[in-house]
């Protein structure tokens, strides 16, 4: 079965927060639940902290990484993504044989 495969992302150089992304990844959630036959797990938060170089200042990064599936042929991947790109569009992958 394929899973599509994608990540979010808030990072505090554009004003972002972890509060933010858990806001984003609530209303992916949202979405996708709304679709037939779709199945979603999301990773735990990760943050990532950037030290200051000479050019620029330290930053952290919060990410989170989902994975979903559907056994639904009414609902296409096109729809899965449309959802997801109606919250905030992400860079997308698929694997093959990924177990929840």
């Amino acid at each position: 079965m394929r899973t599509l495969l994608f990540e979010q992302i808030s990072d505090s150089r554009f004003s972002g927060s972890e509060k933010e992304l858990d806001a984003i990844c609530g209303n992916v959630l949202s979405e996708l639940s709304s679709l037939t036959g779709v199945t979603v797990t999301c990773a735990s938060t990760i943050m990532i902290r950037f030290p200051k170089t000479e050019t620029e200042d330290s930053f952290c990064s919060w990410r989170k990484r989902f994975f979903v599936q559907k056994s639904e042929n009414s609902t296409t991947w096109n729809d899965v993504l449309k959802s997801i790109n109606r919250v905030k569009a992400s860079s997308y992958g698929f694997v093959q044989n990924h177990k929840f």
